[in-house]
Parts: C-alpha cells; sequence; structure tokens
C-alpha cells in the first residue's frame, strides 16, 4: 500500500462490456478495487477506462477513457486497444504533471499496460489483482469469445496476446 501511496493518479483498464453494453464481472473487480482506494486516498485523481466507470457510476472521475465513435461496446482493434487506452491516460497526467499511476488490470494485462503506460513516460506501481477465476472474470454473454469459455481459452489467447505485445514493444516504433 505505500507503493501505492506514491502514485499520483489511478488509471485502470477494462475487462470488456458485456453484449448488452453493461460491465462485465471483470470491471465489476476493477470497480471494488478502485473504490477501495478512492476510499484511502480521496485526493487522487482517477482516470479508468468506461466499462469500469459504468461500473462505479458514483465515484468522481478525472476523465474517463471511451472508445472512438463507431465502437460503442469498446471492442479492441487497431484503433482501441492497451495502447491507446494508455495514450488517452497519459495524456491526461502529462496535462496535469502527474508523473506516476497506480495500475488497476485483470493480472494477465498489466504486463502490456504497464508496458504501455511506461512508453508514454509515466511510472507505474501495479495493484495487486485476484487471480484468474470464471467466478471472477469470465461471462457468457461477454463481447470477446474467449471470454465465455473456460479459463484454459481465456488464458491461452490472452497469453498470446500478451507475449505478441511484449514482442510490439520492442520492435515496433510508436
Amino acid at each position: 500500500m505505500e507503493e501505492i501511496a506514491t502514485a499520483d493518479a489511478i488509471v485502470t483498464m477494462a475487462h470488456g462490456l458485456l453484449k448488452n453494453g453493461k460491465p462485465s464481472r471483470g470491471d465489476m473487480v476493477f470497480a471494488v478495487v478502485m473504490r477501495y482506494l478512492h476510499e484511502r486516498f480521496p485526493w487522487k485523481p482517477l482516470i479508468p477506462q468506461e466499462p469500469v466507470a459504468l461500473a462505479a457510476p458514483d465515484i468522481p472521475f478525472a476523465a474517463i477513457a471511451k472508445p472512438p465513435k463507431g465502437n460503442a461496446l469498446g471492442g479492441s482493434n487497431m484503433a482501441w486497444n492497451s495502447r491507446t487506452v494508455a495514450g488517452f491516460q497519459a495524456g491526461v497526467c502529462r496535462e496535469n504533471g502527474w508523473k506516476t499511476v497506480a495500475l488497476i488490470a485483470a493480472p494477465w494485462t498489466q504486463p502490456r499496460a504497464k508496458w504501455e503506460l511506461e512508453r508514454y513516460g509515466l511510472k507505474v506501481v501495479v495493484v495487486p489483482m485476484p487471480p484468474f477465476s470464471k467466478k471472477l472474470y469470465g461471462d457468457a454473454n461477454s463481447i470477446y469469445w474467449y471470454c465465455r469459455g473456460g479459463s484454459i481459452r481465456y488464458l491461452s489467447v490472452e497469453g498470446t496476446r500478451g507475449r505478441l505485445h511484449y514482442l510490439s514493444y520492442w520492435f515496433v516504433p510508436d
């Protein structure tokens, strides 16, 4: 908790909305953690990705990372992904002079989200999160097909995405 206390702001990535546009279980988990940190550090600005903001509408936010028009459910694509979300969040931090962020994200998303935020010049403190479990993060109505099934399929897709993202971090220019 001491390390989180050093952060200037708190950012979240999202797990992904359900097909009906409501926050997923994973987004609810992130919102609970965000609320916990907000209660302990109410002066720290919050910059969540939109599904997490929808899961905690009563909390004030400095900004909300929303997908571009035409992507109502916020599905990952070339215009909306970990890099673009981190870019938005880093821009808000830059505008306000915030240099360190506490990152709330799924354990399998944390590495790529951290890399992207660091790529934009921020120091990142990763907030410990519960490990993968279908009960916490699985959703039959997720917009992502691999979130609807069992943990093997989910973790294999996210693991592959993470490894590819890691390679792009080193070999693909900004």
